[in-house]
């Protein structure tokens, strides 16, 4: 029980050499093809200025900074480790101006109203702490039609997982949904991608 709950925290936020080292690079492994079928809906342009909250060690960054060459884009992350590795990893393009990392909570978002064309974040939602609030305070910093895209398991993939038992909140499609009804956002919906293993699903909405 004692490892279960470790790594329960850990898959929260990531600390120390075990963060690092080995749970940064198992989610670069385990979110490799959720991150893929976002930037496909993200259909990021150019001059996009895009946002990814909770971004591990930065490997997606990397990858939306190279597709939106005239933009800006921005990273979040609560853990100090992951920023830090984030920051080494995206050294060239933070020197370059193109992306800007930071050390913030969700909860603490403080970017101008209507800052940004596109948001993602892939696996984080289950920890977000006032998921209605917070739901609210991202759509805030987007442009009106604005694209925001959620990556996450579903409910019924992760309930038998022993470490979600501990600081995970599980949601359906229904479920994620509902709160980008609630919060105002348009045209909701929800994307699958059948895959060997673990499907991958977008819950999609515009501002």
């Amino acid at each position: 029980m004692l490892l279960t709950k470790y790594l329960a925290k850990q898959a929260k936020k990531p600390d120390g050499f075990f963060g690092r080292h080995i749970m940064g690079r198992l989610f670069d492994i385990a979110n490799a093809r959720l991150n893929d079928f976002a930037l496909e809906i993200l259909e990021l342009k150019r001059g996009d200025n895009v946002l990814e909250i909770g971004f591990g060690r930065g490997t997606l960054l990397r990858r939306i900074a190279d597709a939106t060459p005239q933009g800006l884009v921005v990273g979040i992350d609560f853990s100090r480790d992951m920023v830090d590795a984030a920051r080494k990893k995206n050294k060239r393009y933070i020197d370059n101006g193109l992306v800007r990392i930071n050390q913030i909570d969700l909860q603490d978002i403080h970017y101008p109203e209507g800052t940004f064309d596109k948001v993602f974040t892939g696996n984080t939602i289950y920890f977000w702490t006032e998921p209605e609030k917070d739901i609210k305070k991202v759509k805030h910093v987007m442009k009106p039609g604005g694209t925001l895209v959620i990556g996450f398991r579903t409910r019924e993939q992760m309930e038998n997982i022993p470490i979600t038992q501990y600081g995970f909140r599980l949601y359906s499609g229904e479920d994620v949904c509902q709160l980008l009804h609630v919060a105002g956002f348009s045209q909701v919906d929800i994307r699958e991608r059948v895959q060997s293993g673990f499907d991958s699903y977008c819950a999609v909405a515009v501002k």
